[in-house]
């Protein structure tokens, strides 16, 4: 008695469905550039700014980070050359745990740092990729490991069918 060819092949095609889960992607988005700012920065801020600077403070020490963004975002409407806005984009993007958008804000910001600030913000910007790069490896792994176990699933009941 012999099988049909279909059920030969389920350990082939449960085996590549299993390795592509398993081996990472080699694709890899590149970082955006930061666009450039024309004509000077500044740090004095207009009274509405200034309004939605306060009201974002206060809601990122309150720990309402996605109203302080928002804020920060209405104050680069009334201040678009305000100089510490994309600091502070960081400083709540981090807050909320979005690494990559932290990381981008910090690098817009960079080239207009005082020596001061350049260190600290590459020193935020050298331990978010680090944590960024270690949560994608455990995410990797964890990836790979229910890979194979999907794999020996199918087998197992490719082989039993």
């Amino acid at each position: 008695m012999t099988r049909p060819l279909a059920t030969l092949l389920r350990p082939v095609v449960a085996a590549i469905c299993s390795l592509t889960l398993a081996l990472p992607a080699s694709a890899r988005a590149a970082d955006p550039v930061p666009a450039p700012v024309d004509g000077p920065l500044t740090d004095s801020l207009s009274p509405k700014a200034a309004e939605h600077v306060a009201r974002a403070y206060e809601e990122h020490k309150a720990g309402a980070y996605t109203n302080a963004e928002s804020a920060f975002k209405r104050a680069a409407f009334f201040a678009p050359r305000w100089r510490p806005l994309h600091y502070n984009l960081g400083i709540v993007a981090e807050a909320q745990g979005q690494l990559g958008t932290a990381i981008r804000e910090y690098r817009t910001f960079r080239p207009f740092a005082t020596p001061d600030e350049g260190m600290v913000v590459d020193q935020r910007i050298v331990e978010l990729d680090a944590r960024r790069r270690s949560i994608a490896r455990q995410y990797r792994g964890k990836i790979a490991a229910g890979g194979v176990v999907l794999g020996i699933g199918i087998a197992m009941l490719a082989g039993g069918g």
